[in-house]
């Protein structure tokens, strides 16, 4: 079974100071030009995206040159408190040994704190992934990200995870290729070894 757990771009929920999408034609076959083309205006850190490292390291990796094991592989999706800042004890022994990839759901609003972070760093997890906008809460970015992306932990954030129940599942969230950017859109998919038509 595949799990498309993409937000839609165009209708996502804009955090404050975040300038609307904007999606215009630059050709149009109604305007008589011989093809659709359209261009894009948005920030990377809209809808779901993966954050670089350099988003919050000096000198950190931009998002192309980030490795792409970290968004391609086996991953655990685990289910924290729901409005809730998640601490190293939401996490103690529910993590499965070996856990590369981590993805939390706490029904989009949940955040990372700065020790659950280092719990993570600790346990040798190469990726973190939410289902809220930002693994780390309103008024507190810094210290979470800085954790984990200083530990070249990758993060994707704003995940869709409605449908999905906890478990083992093989992930598929690419960044785009962009050399230089802070971040960057991914479709994030899940696979559970289930076949599908």
């Amino acid at each position: 079974m595949i799990y498309d757990i993409t937000r839609d771009l165009m209708n996502v929920s804009l955090p404050e100071g975040v300038p609307e999408v904007e999606l215009t034609k630059l050709y149009s076959r109604e305007k008589g030009d011989i093809c659709d083309e359209s261009v894009l205006r948005a920030c990377l850190h809209l809808g779901t995206h993966c954050d670089a490292f350099c988003h919050f390291v000096e000198n950190g990796q931009d998002i192309a040159q980030i490795s792409l094991e970290h968004f391609i592989g086996k991953c655990y999706v685990l289910s924290v408190p729901a409005n809730t800042r998640i601490t190293a004890d939401h996490l103690q022994d529910r993590i499965p040994q070996g856990t590369k990839r981590l993805i939390l759901h706490g029904n989009g609003n949940s955040y990372l704190s700065p020790d659950a972070a280092n719990h993570l760093v600790r346990t040798g997890v190469i990726t973190v992934g939410t289902d809220a906008w930002s693994i780390s809460g309103p008024g507190d970015e810094t210290a979470t990200h800085v954790t984990l992306l200083g530990h070249k932990v990758a993060v994707i954030e704003d995940l869709d995870l409605t449908q999905i129940p906890d478990g083992a599942y093989d992930l598929l969230a690419a960044p785009l290729k962009i050399s230089h950017a802070d971040g960057a859109f991914c479709r994030a998919v899940l696979m559970d070894g289930t076949p599908s038509s």
